[in-house]
């Protein structure tokens, strides 16, 4: 074989595994990520991956895993010098809520967020769902910006 060839064999055979491993690398973490319960490394991207909505720019937060539950309750409080709400709101499925949503709440999550001090104040906005991995519930106080989060993981 020519050595032009020969070279250029091996560039497309060193590349192809760089990227095969740069592959590998992106897939553990994202594993890792997902399988992350703590409330320390990855807490945002692991909420973000399950509940399936964009944590914006944070100001602070406060998480709280329940291990023996499996569950999981972070609320932040967003950046609202840098993050606007009511453009949030468009880019994130979240629906008003209405007083009588709250009985479908997890009374951790509504005591943790004071849902119901701004509830009726037309402020409030959910989303709930379940997913593979875990069932979720996310309230928003719009004029605040605190959005929390509870997670219940499933046990396999």
């Amino acid at each position: 074989m020519k050595k032009g060839i020969k070279v250029s064999l091996i560039v497309v055979t060193v590349v192809l595994v760089l990227v095969g491993l740069l592959g590998l690398g992106v897939y553990g973490l994202a594993r890792k990520i997902n399988k992350e319960r703590s409330c320390d490394w990855g807490n945002i991207d692991n909420i973000e991956m399950y509940a399936d909505i964009n944590i914006p720019k944070v100001a602070g937060s406060n998480c709280v895993y329940i291990k023996e539950e499996h569950v999981k309750i972070t609320c932040f409080d967003l950046d609202t010098s840098r993050v606007d709400v009511e453009r949030y709101l468009k880019g994130n499925p979240l629906t008003p809520f209405s007083s009588r949503d709250s009985l479908e709440f997890d009374a951790r999550l509504v005591e943790r967020s004071h849902l119901l001090e701004w509830v009726d104040a037309g402020h409030a906005f959910y989303k709930k769902g379940e997913n593979d991995g875990a069932s979720y519930q996310v309230l928003l106080n719009s004029k605040t910006g605190l959005l929390c989060v509870m997670l219940a993981y499933k046990v396999w």
